[in-house]
């Protein structure tokens, strides 16, 4: 199956062949549920149900995981997205993980980057790109310009985000 990616039709083929990436990564107990493993499950989920995917590349020695994607109001946006988290560099360049972040241009050693990606055109068309660390209100903000939102009322205590709180949260 071809995936082709507009404005980026030139790196259209992400996934010929190649194993999912099977990096060890935190898990949540409640919230949004990143995925690391069997990407063009998640692709042709977001194909069939019409959600976006957020697509989260991790190179700052894990701190933007630690400090900021396990924020109870970032994790509030579970259920409106498709997410997955790629810990960079990459272990393998030619993994499913390793041809999505070829796919996307994004720098496949160190750099945080943040792309969220739209059903239609041909067939996702990406609609927000950020790069480098960001905290979670400005975060947030960006996320709310691609239409996703964190609702009005926040269950705060139902979402977990882990042992440690993160350290830059909205307070």
């Amino acid at each position: 199956m071809r995936l082709w990616l507009p404005p980026l039709a030139a790196t259209a083929l992400f996934f010929a062949a190649g194993s999912a990436e099977t990096a060890e990564l935190p898990t949540l107990r409640a919230g949004i549920v990143w995925r690391h493993d069997d990407l063009r499950a998640v692709l042709q989920a977001a194909a069939q149900d019409g959600l976006p995917i957020v697509v989260a590349t991790e190179g700052d020695g894990g701190a933007w995981f630690a400090d900021v994607l396990r924020c109870p109001t970032l994790n509030s946006l579970a259920g409106q997205a498709h997410f997955i988290l790629i810990k960079l560099p990459l272990a393998d360049e030619r993994s499913d993980a390793g041809r999505l972040v070829n796919a996307l241009h994004i720098d496949p050693a160190f750099s945080s980057t943040l792309a969220v990606l739209r059903p239609g055109g041909n067939p996702f068309t990406e609609v927000l790109r950020t790069r480098g660390y960001l905290e979670e209100a400005s975060l947030l903000a960006k996320l709310a310009d691609a239409g996703l939102s964190p609702p009005e009322t926040l269950p705060l205590e139902s979402v977990a985000v882990g042992d440690e709180p993160p350290r830059d949260c909205v307070k």
